[in-house]
This record gives structure tokens, sequence and C-alpha cells, in this order.
């Protein structure tokens, strides 16, 4: 399920929430509640998402590029951290069940372990209530 944006902002909630283009300065409104910001650029497929959410996060090099050592990564984390991923439809619309599998992985990580939060920012078109697989999952 995906959670009102003002958990994020006032408090330390984790969880998954969506961002539409109205959203402004939410690195800095993130960071100020507290958490780490990662912020991941725009990508079109899992590899493109694998080498921003390593650059953001400073992951080891030793990071697999897969779901299984992205879990890995993501529960090492020991600080409060929150990912804002940018353009997330650009995404979830030609890539649905790659969109899906990430998303499962995400949320299960922000249900466990250190303080994990996931924003799905869209600056485009797309109505970020649409019923898109892998943006509106239950």
């Amino acid at each position: 399920m995906i959670d009102d944006l003002a958990g994020l902002l006032d408090g330390r909630r984790p969880g998954v929430y969506r961002a539409g283009p109205g959203e402004f300065a939410l690195s800095e409104r993130t960071a100020a509640a507290g958490w780490q910001v990662a912020e991941v650029g725009p990508f079109d497929d899992l590899d493109g998402f694998y080498d921003r959410i390593a650059d953001a996060l400073e992951l080891p090099r030793y990071f697999g590029r897969n779901l299984d050592a992205l879990w890995d990564c993501l529960t090492d984390l020991i600080d409060p951290t929150a990912v804002i991923i940018a353009d997330w439809s650009r995404f979830a619309l030609p890539e649905p069940r790659d969109a899906a599998r990430l998303l499962a992985v995400l949320t299960d990580r922000t249900r466990e372990g250190t303080p994990f939060a996931v924003v799905l920012a869209n600056r485009g078109a797309l109505d970020v209530n649409d019923d898109v697989p892998g943006l509106n999952p239950t």
C-alpha cells in the first residue's frame, strides 16, 4: 500500500510514498524530517535502476545488480534512509512486471530493519492515482 506523503515528512515513518508533479523541494523536506536522502534519477529498465541506486546509496563494488543483492545491500543500511525515485512511471509503464518485482523488494524492506522509505515521484503527465501495475501496489 502506498502511504500519504505527510507520514514521511512528519516523522520517520517507513513506507512507500507517492509524490506528484506538485511536490517541490522533496529532497530538502525529507532531509529536514530526519532522513538520509538518496535520489535515484530516471531510468528505463532494471539495469538503469541498479546503476542509479548504486550511485545514490554508494553501494559496495560487489553489489551483484540483481534483486537479491539489492535486498542484501538495503538491509545493511544503518541510517534511516529515504530513496526518492524520479519519474517512476517512466519505468513502471513499459516494464510493469519488473516494476512490480522491484517495488515488492522495496516495500518488503520498508517493513523491517533500520527505518527505510521509498518515494515514487512522477513529474510527467501520468496521474499518480492511475491504476498502473507497479505504481499502486496493494
